[in-house]
């Protein structure tokens, strides 16, 4: 089963980013992804993504060949491309909950979460 990893990071709104990330497995090795299906997403407080249920989700949800790629996949390691109009039009300074799932059989199990912080722009994209 895939283990959870924590992963803040800081972005300025309507900024671009590739997040690296590696799914590991209980022993904290590197997950084979082979027909394996990930989603990431994220929300304005933890809270939000739990009761209820996707209220709060903030942008369309990442997925592979969608804004995930998977660049080793036999050893759980990938990209989360995050694109500047994934943030335009969020509250900056204000702290998001981010997160990531694999499906493992029927069963989904968090392998990324974490915080999001997104700073205010000085220079608007596009500018």
């Amino acid at each position: 089963m895939p283990s959870g990893t924590r992963k803040d990071f800081e972005l300025h709104r309507g900024d671009g980013k590739v997040l690296t990330f590696t799914v590991v497995d209980e022993n904290g090795a590197g997950l084979d992804l082979t027909g394996l299906s990930l989603e990431w997403n994220y929300s304005k407080i933890q809270a939000d993504a739990i009761e209820p249920l996707g209220a709060a989700i903030l942008s369309p949800g990442k997925t592979v060949g969608s804004g995930i790629t998977l660049t080793d996949i036999a050893n759980g390691v990938g990209e989360i491309a995050l694109l500047s109009a994934d943030t335009l039009g969020q509250r900056a300074t204000q702290t998001y909950y981010q997160e990531m799932q694999v499906s493992v059989g029927v069963e989904p199990s968090t392998v990324l979460f974490g915080k999001m912080l997104l700073i205010l722009e000085l220079i608007p994209p596009g500018a």
